[in-house]
């Protein structure tokens, strides 16, 4: 019997297209499509220029006051019926031109952050609507919609650039572009990380499990998700993050502040922890998500899943039916250095984002007193620090000792080097 993830996970790339992030389309829309770009190109220049929120607000209803949105419906629902493109375009402009209309300007106001209810105009509400109920998430802006979704791509796969911006001075507009762009490229790491995963757990399956070769393989294989994940975050805090840069006085004012939302009952915004592979590592590992809400934001594929995940999980990192403790040690191990990528990126993107956010009072998750980053900080990593604690349990190994390792038929780095050979042939070949 498979494994749900082994079983889902061709289904779920297929529904984006084979790919993930998937790839939108921007151009080839119906007639009924292309006012809401046309406003989103002229967005930033007038959230620059008017600056004012009330302004912008009203040009932005004005510009869709003539808009029969009925035609728009019926082409939303014409392509409703697997994926399509255009249908993941149109939701990445929709959620910029929403977002701009709920804060107003750039920076973000005072005045903006102190609103918590909201009536949006209908031609941009209702289509929005109906993308989120078809993609299946919650209404407010998301990672997936805002960053996910804005890729332009070219015909081998390569990232170009994004489609969507805020903001219109072209320093800070080049800031915002490479700010979304490490971010899709993070998850641009998904595929070939969920297939690692694929095959760790297409090993751990029935009798396969008895076998000290695919125990081996396993063991591989958590060492090589171990470094995809090292190489897709490294790029976070090398060309993101970076201490003393002039992204560190951009990036608050100009783009996370509008990545917010702050209307109940869904106040989250768009935040990194949306990250999809960030949500797989979490669930693979059996790490709580740092809000509750976090999984509401993804598509229902994409929650589809991670529930795959959340099954079976009392065995995934046993060895059962071997008499050999060494392979326990070492499995136990490679899961626990995986685990331990991901929590030093976790303490050491809490740390960075201190200086960051002293040029704003806003985060995706609410208000931010000044005076207490450093507290709230130090709170946060204590808590995350706690939610690792089932994989510390789980990794406990202190009843095996290294002097066990001899005790195997075969030598086991034989059994990895042969591990190993198999399933870059597998990885590889998928």
């Amino acid at each position: 019997m498979q494994h749900p993830f082994v079983s889902y996970l061709p289904e779920f790339l297929d529904s984006f297209g084979g790919h993930y992030p998937p790839r939108a389309d921007f151009d080839n829309w119906p007639e009924s499509f292309r006012p809401y770009m046309a406003a989103c190109d002229e967005m930033p220049e007038r959230l620059s220029t008017l600056n004012d929120m009330a302004k912008f607000r009203h040009w932005l209803e004005e510009r869709f006051s003539e808009v029969d949105i009925t035609e728009t419906e019926k082409e939303i629902t014409a392509r409703s019926g697997g994926f399509n493109p255009q249908l993941l375009g149109l939701l990445s402009c929709l959620a910029h031109l929403l977002h701009a209309y709920r804060w107003g300007t750039l920076p973000v106001t005072d005045e903006a952050r102190t609103i918590t209810d909201m009536i949006f105009p209908e031609a941009l509400w209702k289509p929005y609507m109906q993308l989120n109920a078809y993609f299946g998430f919650g209404y407010m802006g998301t990672t997936f919609a805002i960053i996910t979704c804005n890729g332009i791509f070219d015909k081998d796969g390569n990232l170009q650039g994004i489609r969507c911006y805020w903001n219109y001075s072209a320093e800070i507009k080049r800031h915002e572009e490479m700010v979304k762009m490490i971010a899709m490229k993070v998850d641009m790491s998904f595929v070939k990380f969920a297939r690692i995963l694929f095959h760790y757990l297409q090993l751990g399956n029935g009798t396969l499990r008895d076998h000290e070769s695919h125990v081996g393989e396993q063991i591989w294989a958590l060492d090589e998700a171990k470094k995809c994940l090292k190489n897709a975050l490294k790029v976070i805090h090398s060309k993101l993050m970076t201490p003393g840069t002039e992204l560190e006085r951009l990036f608050a004012p100009y783009f996370q502040d509008i990545l917010g939302w702050g209307i109940p009952p869904t106040d989250i915004g768009s935040t990194a922890a949306d990250l999809f592979i960030l949500h797989i590592l979490s669930a693979f590992l059996g790490i709580k998500a740092s809000h509750d809400s976090a999984r509401e934001k993804l598509p229902a594929t994409c929650k589809k899943l991670l529930s795959c995940l959340d099954v079976a999980r009392e065995d995934r990192f046993k060895v059962i039916g071997l008499s050999h403790p060494g392979m326990q040690l070492r499995l136990s191990k490679a899961k626990k250095g995986l685990a331990n990528v991901y929590y030093h990126f976790l303490m050491g993107h809490r740390k960075r984002i201190i200086p960051y956010m002293k040029y704003s009072r806003a985060g995706a998750s609410g208000l931010i007193n000044p005076e207490n980053i450093v507290a709230d900080s130090q709170a946060y990593m204590l808590k995350r620090a706690l939610d690792f604690t089932s994989v510390e349990e789980e990794c406990n190994v202190s009843m095996i000792t290294e002097s066990n390792l001899s005790q195997s038929w075969w030598p086991e780095w034989l059994i990895i080097l042969a591990a190993t050979l198999c399933l870059l042939a597998a990885v590889y070949s998928t």
